[in-house]
């Protein structure tokens, strides 16, 4: 099972926070030149990678939070393999709940004051309404209705006393736990349940992720100046990794590493969408480039600028629409 060993809730306020870099201890230093040292090469004891693209960014519903480093430990507490999130969307799955018996248990055990009809079938669009719930019900009886969870609620499933249960609804109050449980079960019964990446559902977006394949590029798409280089050895057995400022030192089973790249569907076709779009902006650019100079009056110069035009001149930009989820980590497991 995979453990989270840390998660850095920072985005990259530049280009070079951007990059993460991963090498062995042996090159550690307080005043190491990355770039350099990563162009250098240096004996395959350095990689990175760049998350400077619109892809692992912010945008419509998917959630970033920086990255978070998950990792798989051998008995000697040595980590083996690596699993880093570089853009972490929600995901969505189904659950199987049995609606009725909830409605049924909620209002037998008066967490909710609904009086059924004699002939009414019952339906939770009636039942779960917040104007039924009943705050001064016993709180502990919420817990012996079959598809209650903390999860259910917004917390981590774990064991929990009847007494920390009731500390708990006395911070955040019956109703609003109430509230948050029939919020929970009406999204299951529509089939939608959203899980943001944690440690205890890192397996279900993995599988999400049916695409595997060799780090093709440190660059994200082929540079042809910095060759691709996905092996690392790590023969002092310390892997220091270094992002969004921040230092990270993970003790390492001694030996040659691999990256890889896993990801989902969308995160393969946006890559391929986002790659067409920046290809057909350069373009624009570069032949926009040559016509200012040809015509460098076009901002206070109306027929430099029609000329401009007349000759292909165009201002417009391809706009890159991301689907999500949008999901992508790398790998790191021995050779």
């Amino acid at each position: 099972m995979y453990q989270l060993i840390k998660s850095i809730e920072l985005e990259p306020r530049n280009n070079n926070e951007g990059y993460i870099y991963f090498f062995d201890d042996s090159l550690k230093s307080d005043n190491i030149d990355f770039l350099k040292t990563f162009k250098n090469g240096t004996d395959n004891k350095i990689l990175r990678f760049n998350r400077n693209f619109q892809i692992f960014r912010s945008f419509g519903n998917v959630i970033k939070r920086g990255v978070k480093f998950f990792s798989f430990s051998n008995t000697k507490k040595e980590v083996t393999e690596l699993i880093i999130s570089t853009t972490s969307s929600k995901i969505t799955y189904k659950k199987k709940i049995d609606i009725d018996e909830s409605m049924r248990e909620l209002i037998k055990y008066k967490i909710l004051n609904y009086k059924k009809s004699k002939n009414e079938t019952l339906h939770f669009m009636n039942v779960f309404r917040t104007e039924n719930i009943n705050e001064n019900c016993n709180i502990l009886d919420l817990m012996k209705v079959k598809s209650f969870s903390l999860k259910m609620i917004g917390i981590k499933d774990r064991e929990v006393s009847d007494k920390n249960f009731l500390l708990l609804a006395e911070k955040i109050g019956n109703r609003n736990i109430i509230a948050k449980f029939l919020d929970n079960l009406i999204r299951f019964e529509f089939g939608v349940a959203e899980i943001s990446l944690q440690e205890s559902n890192i397996d279900k977006f993995l599988i999400h992720c049916q695409f595997k394949q060799k780090l093709e590029s440190t660059e994200f798409f082929k540079d042809k100046k910095i060759q691709s280089n996905c092996n690392i050895d790590i023969s002092s057995g310390v892997l220091c990794i270094q992002t969004l400022g921040e230092k990270l030192n993970i003790n390492i089973k001694p030996g040659k590493y691999k990256m890889y790249e896993l990801f989902d569907d969308n995160f393969k076709n946006n890559k391929e969408k986002l790659f067409k779009s920046m290809k057909a902006n350069e373009i624009i650019f570069s032949k926009n480039a040559k016509l200012l100079k040809k015509y460098p009056n076009t901002e206070i110069d109306d027929y430099e600028l029609a000329m401009a035009y007349k000759e292909g001149y165009d201002q417009s930009f391809h706009p890159y629409n991301t689907k999500t989820p949008n999901n992508h980590f790398l790998l790191l497991s021995p050779k």
